[in-house]
């Protein structure tokens, strides 16, 4: 059981993260209970929490929890198949009052399942895969929104051990601006920064993003990758929500919005220190 202020990673991080590479994380004030272990076949975790305000007027001040924002969570890990297969299923609530200066309010149950493994004779193959349903209300709207995630990967039995991967995210998006259902997915406290590209210009709202991706990893220490995405609006009537959010109602102006190359370096210098550098 923990209690207190708090940060930490849920399932695959999509949906509940710590953030990295930000200058801020998400924390939160409330409780926590996990049974069983990462070691064990089957863990349970159950979470009553509030996010923490962030105050930027006063270094003296501590932050402060968000009284009229809650979330609660029913998380399970099933791990007899391991590695061929560890299953996750989820229930997550966010229950968002009205809230001064923040314009809407968000009443979401989100049900999902995350699975991973892998497998071969060697276990050169790999995948993971998530899917999420969501409904409630968001400002009088109902929400009907889905979101997925699918990744299958190989590693070859060479020097360096180069891995090949392809995955494809989607989240749905608003198809009709004048109806009174929102079908935009709302990925709540999840990452962005890595699942969809380094520039941090995508979130799993409202985006079709397939990928490929090549690792290497000279030295055990040092891990490099090159990564192609593309970038297309599930919805081509609702907006983009990391591009200043704009939004053509009409749909005129296309879904395709473009590509991205990255590259990254990862060195493990000690224990201590890592250094990350991406372009």
């Amino acid at each position: 059981l923990s209690f207190g202020r708090m940060t930490f990673d849920a399932v695959d991080r999509r949906l509940i993260t710590r953030n990295r590479n930000r200058n801020t994380i998400n924390t939160f004030d409330g409780f926590r209970l996990r049974l069983g272990d990462e070691g064990q076949p089957w863990e349970v975790e159950s979470f009553a929490l509030r996010p923490t305000l962030r105050s930027v007027d006063s270094i003296k001040r501590f932050d402060k929890s968000a009284d009229l924002v809650s979330l609660y969570g029913l998380i399970g890990y099933w791990r007899p198949l391991s590695p061929g297969a560890v299953i996750e299923p989820y229930w997550l609530w966010l229950d968002q009052q009205k809230v001064p200066n923040v314009a809407q309010r968000r009443n979401l149950h989100t049900f999902g399942l995350h699975a991973y493994g892998q497998w071969g004779a060697a276990r050169e193959w790999d995948y993971d895969l998530s899917f999420a349903a969501q409904v409630g209300e968001v400002q009088g709207l109902r929400r009907r929104a889905l979101a997925a995630h699918a990744e299958v990967g190989y590693t070859f039995s060479v020097p360096y051990s180069p891995r090949l991967a392809a995955w494809l995210n989607y989240a749905s998006g608003d198809r009709n601006a004048r109806d009174q259902v929102d079908n935009r997915f709302d990925p709540l406290f999840g990452a962005s920064y890595a699942f969809h590209g380094y520039t941090s210009y995508f979130i799993w709202q409202n985006v079709v993003n397939p990928s490929l991706r090549l690792s290497i990893q000279p030295a055990k220490a040092l891990r490099c990758e090159v990564s192609y995405r593309a970038y297309w609006l599930a919805s081509d009537s609702d907006a983009w929500a990391r591009g200043g959010n704009r939004r053509d109602a009409t749909g005129q102006s296309g879904s395709f919005v473009g590509q991205e190359l990255d590259a990254r370096v990862v060195w493990q210098v000690s224990k201590h220190l890592e250094m990350d550098a991406s372009y």
